[in-house]
């Protein structure tokens, strides 16, 4: 199955059904509360100094492609605190399982638990005949899957013209990952209780001016992508971005420069340059270091730390794990593509 491209990949299933057994399959996942840049050149937790041996200019170069990709939660960048559970969907069933196992191979070397098999889906990667349908099918019956988001942002997702639709359900935690609490009285300045309706706090211990008391927590991740943007594309190449857009929460920043990460697949794509091929030097070392860095500072700080731990990495003598096999470009992905999901709907 490596490096099949993609033809004309279409799902013979309307919005509808597919949605329903979806939801079946997916009626464990996890639903949450809200989802929702001058990195400076230090950090703070674990890393509170940067030291760049090389060149000034890849430092720079790198501060700027983790601020231009990195999307933050109420100023703080959210990772999976427990083990990811990929599952895929919308291909025939030995694709689907290709997709599901290249993002745990990118999710293990990049240091993040993975659970074991029979696990319950909490990072989905879809393909869809029409994304927009599908994403308002879902919308309707599964509500929870886009816990946190807004109205507007939803309707942003379902009107997005791009050929990939990407969000996740974060969760606010203590930092040392205790949840919040409904309450509906609070003690008063004169001591009597009052009551404030529906509210919810969050109880912690953290007394720093250098770390926050809260962290985001990624509880359910979703990528979908639609079925005729992915024409001529292999499978790596879906996999591997997803994987970098559901692993943290990323997008193509607009001065990210082409070819450097695969996470401008697409605009690389539209721009007529040619894309990455897989996972980037960068790509496995920035979700490295989103998962190793302090997560309980600022967004700020955080992406200081990241960008000072990936260019230890890039740099002569930084620690390299061994990077995934390149997948072949030659076989493609059409009739079998062409008779549709097989048991994956």
């Amino acid at each position: 199955m490596r490096g099949r491209r993609i033809e004309r990949a279409r799902a013979r299933a309307g919005p509808r059904g597919p949605v329903i057994l979806i939801a079946a399959l997916l009626a464990g996942a996890a639903a949450a509360q809200p989802a929702r840049d001058d990195a400076e050149a230090q950090s703070a937790g674990d890393d509170n100094r940067v030291v760049v041996t090389g060149d000034p200019d890849r430092w720079r170069t790198i501060r700027d492609m983790v601020a231009g990709i990195s999307v933050e939660t109420n100023d703080q960048i959210a990772r999976f605190p427990d083990p990811v559970c990929p599952a895929s969907f919308g291909f025939p069933e030995a694709f689907n399982a290709f997709v599901a196992d290249r993002v745990r191979a990118v999710a293990g070397e990049a240091g993040i638990a993975v659970a074991p098999a029979g696990c319950r889906p909490n990072l989905l990667v879809i393909a869809a005949g029409e994304g927009r349908d599908l994403l308002a099918a879902l919308h309707r019956r599964r509500p929870t899957y886009f816990a946190g988001l807004v109205l507007p942002e939803i309707r942003r997702l379902s009107r997005a013209a791009g050929p990939v639709r990407s969000w996740q359900v974060v969760e606010m935690r203590g930092q040392d990952g205790r949840t919040m609490e409904n309450v509906s009285f609070v003690r008063g300045p004169d001591g009597r209780m009052m009551y404030i309706g529906a509210a919810r706090q969050l109880s912690t211990d953290v007394a720093s001016r250098l770390e926050l008391p809260t962290r985001q927590d990624i509880v359910l991740s979703v990528v979908m992508f639609d079925l005729d943007a992915i024409e001529g594309l292999t499978l790596a190449h879906v996999a591997d971005h997803a994987a970098m857009r559901a692993l943290a929460r990323t997008e193509p920043g607009a001065e990210t420069p082409s070819g450097r990460t695969i996470v401008t697949l697409f605009r690389d794509v539209r721009a007529g340059f040619a894309p990455a091929e897989a996972l980037t030097p960068f790509d496995r070392s920035y979700l490295r270091a989103v998962y190793a860095t302090n997560n309980g500072v600022s967004g700020r700080r955080q992406r200081a730390s990241i960008a000072g731990a990936v260019t230890r990495s890039l740099t002569d003598g930084g620690r390299e794990r061994p990077r995934l096999a390149r997948p072949a470009r030659r076989s493609r992905l059409n009739k079998a593509a062409r008779r549709g999901p097989s048991g994956s709907w």
